[in-house]
């Protein structure tokens, strides 16, 4: 587990790129990162990314991903055998 706040910080980071990418190709209703697909609608769709990123930014449709840094465990501290 990574407990340093600052590290935990540049990991949410960077999962929200490819978060937000996502979100953005779905939206534009293409399926995400797919092999096959139309690489100029794929493009276009991902350009939206830092749209969405702000909108999520604006609090109330925050999610799990933008709070990924402060992610602790499952509740009561359970762990799934080695």
């Amino acid at each position: 587990m990574v407990k340093d706040p600052a590290t935990r910080a540049r990991l949410r980071d960077l999962y929200l790129t490819g978060w937000y990418e996502y979100l953005a190709q779905r939206e534009a209703g293409l399926t995400p990162f797919a092999p096959l697909t139309d690489r100029a609608a794929e493009a276009q769709a991902t350009a939206n990314a830092t749209a969405i990123a702000a909108r999520m930014a604006g609090g109330t449709s925050a999610g799990f991903a933008e709070h990924l840094d402060r992610v602790t465990g499952p509740p009561g501290g359970a762990r799934r055998p080695a």
